[in-house]
């Protein structure tokens, strides 16, 4: 949020099994450039990454770390600077590496990670990678009911627990036992004491396990499927992942990328986020969900949002009380790239009497981003910053406060996308060129209002401006998406369910039948599920229209309307029918 040109440090964690045999060995990574050690005067955070791989020292010769024998190398880091030339990577790793590199799938290529992976597996029993046992788990005969296992440290108070938790509640227990694996300890959130009373299996791996022993744990449970809800993200222990506890594992929801691990064999995805022309740059084979990839609990958890009597007024959330048009954007700050804060300034410019409401996080960059816009010469009172709220319901409702979502585009809203869409907020978003940037369009189109998004920042900054400025227009859009999030895909939880029970049967007959496949598997869809049926009649979607066409949430566009004929209004609306 400097809003300079700035050079990134690269975050790599290898997995690789304990060694016994009391030799030192070195984790060399061809695609991550490195000249010596860190230097006194280099950041201290940079510093106290590498202090975090004990025992290590760094070998000028074999220019890579060398771990001393003993240490579990199960998470190890290797730093190194990567220019900027796009958000995510340097196109010059993939010469470096002699491989293939689609910049902003990762800032490490392939070839480098597969190198690691190959040079260690050569030095050891291929058996001692599969912690799982044929007499648990085998190929000869049809279970009872499929086990799967669900790992995730973010069983708390998190956006993946609170994405998750209607899917894992879902299941047809009929066909399937579902495991829930913690590897955090207990946050005495609402999410965690659910999940842990009603999933039939809900078990803690503490901290203080070894991963050989959370994985031995998880094998005698005979899982068949193990689900990584972590990935590459903050608090994993892929460790255990890579000790194979489990015939057949997948990666899903919190990383948006491929995992560049041969110990993975599935990644859940969508057609949007992971187009034909992208599918190289995946290791994993691809459960291509029909919709959007990411499931969500709204309906079941959130359905207070439809009921205007129980929404916030503005001046509860310290906005405006005077005419305002407030656009936001409630991802973390440091998603806001120079290039589209300029264009955000620029939207300002154009629209009198507006605001972007933003999230105070992190505090730092909130006095930065007030000075870029005083550099612009706006006052710093059309930045307005709001702290995390909780619980979530109340965050969702301050949310209907807002007229206009104005998207991050290097890194869309993924969860804050999917709130904003719940609370009757549109957006307007621009396809990207990888998974975290696409993830927007895949929700836009699943909500069925295509219409959200754009190609370039040229068109982005024209239809925010025209929404802002022709209410009859953003009215419209208010009253389609009522309407979509009661009869669209997004937000029908058992559908997204019932689809993904069936990737799941596919992919282990796949593995019964040793393994052959095409190379992706597409999840079928079975059509609205009853309950959602039921929600979205004819007498819900006339309640929710009134709700959002009578007295506006957002509480703006009426007062920034002159008062018109209706001819004039009639003429203004089939111009926004027209774009």
């Amino acid at each position: 949020c400097e809003l300079r040109p700035v050079r990134a440090v690269v975050l790599l964690r290898v997995h690789v099994p304990e060694r016994g045999n009391g030799a030192a060995h070195q984790l060399v990574l061809p695609g991550v450039r490195r000249t010596g050690p860190l230097r006194r005067d280099e950041p201290r955070e940079h510093r106290a990454l590498a202090r975090e791989a004990p025992g290590r020292r760094w070998d000028s010769q074999g220019s890579g770390w060398v771990f001393a024998a003993g240490v579990r190398p199960v998470v190890r880091m290797q730093l190194g600077r990567v220019g900027a030339e796009h958000p995510h990577a340097a196109r010059d790793h993939a010469e470096t590496a002699g491989g293939q590199h689609h910049p902003g799938h990762g800032p490490v290529p392939l070839a480098a990670l597969r190198a690691v992976q190959h040079r260690d597996r050569q030095r050891h029993d291929p058996e001692q990678y599969r912690a799982w046992k044929a007499e648990h788990v085998g190929r000869e005969s049809d279970p009872p009911r499929l086990r799967i296992g669900y790992i995730s440290s973010d069983f708390v108070n998190h956006p993946t627990a609170d994405l998750i938790q209607s899917a894992l509640l879902l299941h047809d227990m009929s066909r399937f036992e579902v495991f829930c694996y913690s590897i955090t300890k207990d946050d005495k959130s609402e999410y965690r004491k659910k999940l842990a009373k009603e999933m039939e299996h809900f078990k803690n791996l503490p901290k203080k396990h070894s991963d050989k022993h959370c994985a031995d744990l998880i094998a005698e449970d005979g899982i068949h499927i193990l689900v990584n809800l972590n990935g590459h993200t903050a608090g994993d222990r892929n460790g255990i992942s890579a000790l194979r506890p489990a015939p057949v594992q997948l990666v899903y929801l919190a990383y948006p990328g491929t995992m560049g691990a041969d110990y993975v064999d599935w990644n859940v995805a969508d057609k949007t986020v992971c187009p034909p022309e992208h599918r190289a740059y995946y290791v994993e084979r691809l459960l291509h969900m029909p919709f959007c990839y990411q499931t969500n609990s709204f309906q079941e958890l959130y359905s207070e949002i439809l009921d205007k009597s129980k929404l916030p007024k503005r001046k509860d959330h310290q906005l405006p009380d005077r005419p305002t048009f407030v656009f936001c954007n409630f991802c973390r700050l440091g998603r806001i790239t120079p290039e589209l804060f300029a264009v955000w300034v620029r939207i300002l410019k154009r629209v009198p009497n507006s605001v972007i409401w933003l999230y105070k996080h992190p505090k730092a960059a909130v006095l930065r981003l007030k000075l870029q816009v005083t550099r612009a010469g706006l006052d710093e009172d059309r930045l307005v910053f709001s702290p995390p709220c909780s619980p979530k319901l109340e965050h969702l409702k301050r949310v209907t406060l807002a007229d206009l979502c104005l998207d991050t585009l290097v890194y869309n809203g993924h969860t804050t996308a999917s709130d904003m869409l719940w609370a009757g907020v549109p957006f307007i978003t621009m396809s990207g060129q990888n998974w975290p940037s696409l993830v927007a369009t895949a929700l836009a189109h699943t909500v069925e209002m295509p219409e959200m998004v754009v190609k370039s920042l040229a068109q982005y900054e024209e239809l925010a401006v025209k929404l802002a400025t022709k209410p009859s227009l953003l009215r419209k859009w208010k009253r389609k998406l009522a309407l979509k999030r009661l009869t669209a895909p997004l937000f029908d939880s058992e559908r997204w369910v019932r689809s993904f029970e069936d990737g799941l049967e596919k992919v282990w007959a796949i593995y019964k039948d040793g393994g052959e496949s095409p190379r992706d598997v597409e999840c079928a869809d079975f059509g609205p599920s009853p309950t959602f049926r039921k929600r979205s009649g004819e007498a819900g979607l006339a309640e929710d229209a009134q709700v959002v066409a009578a007295a506006p949430a957002s509480a703006s566009v009426a007062h920034i309307e002159d008062e018109r004929s209706a001819e004039a209004e009639n003429a203004e609306d089939e111009e926004g029918q027209g774009a």
